[in-house]
């Protein structure tokens, strides 16, 4: 069984019911003890064109399976919620990376893990930190609360509003 994080959000549609839906449907899946942050409002990085903000939420738990499994449940919860694959950061229903997967390092063409943008993302950071601050994230020496605390300021100038 394996500790992992991950990063849920929305930026289309009814934004915040479709994340406390993905909420409950990976409590479902994940083992206890799950932990939950804050629910935060955040601004889209990384993207091309205008979009709205993105609800977000970062989950922990355990999970006995292989990380493509996890993958594999992730996505049927994201189409279960009607996102559609329109493209690289297009608006979506329902997001769920996988952040996180114990003590693994994947990278593999399409999949890869510690999530690649997690160190680039305020709200992944923040959120992370605040759940699991001393876990160590893999291939690295530090723990979440001190990746948080290096974070520079183009990433801490990323917006985020905390709705709870």
């Amino acid at each position: 069984m394996a500790r992992v994080l991950l990063s849920l959000g929305s930026n289309a549609g009814l934004k915040k019911q479709y994340v406390e839906t993905m909420v409950r449907e990976m409590a479902r899946i994940l083992k206890p003890p799950v932990l939950q942050s804050r629910l935060m409002e955040t601004e889209p990085v990384e993207t091309s064109e205008k979009q709205e903000w993105y609800v977000n939420r970062i989950m922990a738990g355990s999970f006995e399976g292989t990380p493509r499994e996890l993958l594999d449940k992730c996505q049927a919860v994201e189409s279960r919620l009607g996102r559609v694959r329109a493209g690289f950061h297009a608006p979506r229903t329902a997001d769920i990376d996988i952040l996180v997967f114990g003590d693994l390092i994947i990278r593999e063409k399409d999949f890869v893990i510690p999530h690649p943008s997690f160190l680039r993302r305020r709200f992944c950071l923040e959120g992370a930190a605040e759940i699991m601050p001393d876990f160590v994230l893999p291939g690295s020496d530090k723990r979440l609360k001190e990746h948080f605390a290096a974070a520079g300021g183009a990433i801490l100038g990323q917006k985020i509003a905390f709705l709870d």
